[in-house]
């Protein structure tokens, strides 16, 4: 039988579980209700502000485009948006069963593929910056 402490460590990882399955599951639900070209305006205060598109610029119609199936329009949009994006849904199924079980799935997943992820997702963003700074 746990104790009151273990109880509340528990609690504490499920509500790190809802807040994740919260934010990238809002994320992915936006998408799906947004029409496949996104908002229709841009929207990049950086871009704005510097002329020059950001390191996200294109992400949010990237990701209407792959949520109603339009991968190269995805792409083009921004060529990091598909691993984004199944970061992003790979986050919505571990913040679900981390939800849960009180297991801190999260944490155990983040520990042993960080330096891999990280430096995919770092390299993926830098790469689609900088063909967009070049074109």
């Amino acid at each position: 039988m746990g104790s009151i402490a273990d109880g509340r460590a528990r609690a504490s990882v499920r509500r790190r579980g809802i807040v994740a399955l919260g934010v990238c599951g809002a994320v992915v639900a936006a998408s799906a209700v947004l029409p496949a070209t996104g908002l229709g305006f841009p929207a990049c205060l950086f871009r704005a502000v510097t002329t020059l598109p950001c390191p996200s610029c294109g992400m949010t119609r990237a990701f209407c485009a792959l949520t109603h199936g339009h991968v190269a329009d995805a792409v083009r949009l921004n060529a990091a948006s598909p691993l984004v994006y199944a970061a992003c849904a790979v986050i919505v199924a571990l913040g679900a069963a981390q939800s849960a079980t009180g297991a801190d799935v999260l944490a155990w997943t983040w520990d042993r593929t960080r330096r891999w992820a990280a430096a995919a997702a770092i390299g993926a963003m830098a790469a689609s910056w900088a063909a967009k700074l070049l074109t």
